[in-house]
């Protein structure tokens, strides 16, 4: 399996651990499943776990990126603009550092961490304070 989900529900996260190699089909199958588990959580802190797989997205497909959240946007009604996206992935490269700079550029807010307690830090503090998470339609299920 390319890709698990699971969530955080008292952090509010959607998590995707990804494994084998990530290209942009991949990717994209991911965050169309975080933007259907937005739906039903209302999380916007989304962790996609990388660490453990093969980064295989070109400079084009990072570039791209951006627009296929917008699109996502428009198809789900996913607020793309309030959603908190961190990737773990096993070193940083100059492609993570135009991804986070690209996605700034569109009004979306990605970062790139080497672990995923950095990361969740990261989704969860905001200026310093923590952010409460949403109350989990999850638990009532």
């Amino acid at each position: 399996m390319p890709h698990q989900t699971s969530f955080d529900t008292s952090a509010g996260i959607i998590i995707n651990t990804l494994t084998g190699t990530v290209d942009t089909g991949l990717l994209r199958t991911v965050l169309k499943g975080s933007a259907e588990a937005w739906r039903t959580t209302q999380y916007t802190r989304w962790l996609n776990d990388l660490s453990n797989a093969e980064d295989r997205l070109t400079t084009l497909d990072i570039y791209d990126l951006p627009k296929y959240m917008e699109e996502l946007r428009k198809t789900t009604g996913v607020p793309i603009h309030n959603i908190r996206i961190a990737v773990v992935v096993q070193s940083r490269t100059s492609e993570h550092l135009f991804a986070e700079m690209v996605s700034a550029n569109r009004g979306q807010n990605i970062r790139v961490f080497l672990d995923q307690p950095s990361a969740r830090e990261w989704l969860v503090n905001t200026l310093g304070r923590t952010v409460p998470a949403p109350p989990s339609p999850l638990s009532r299920m």
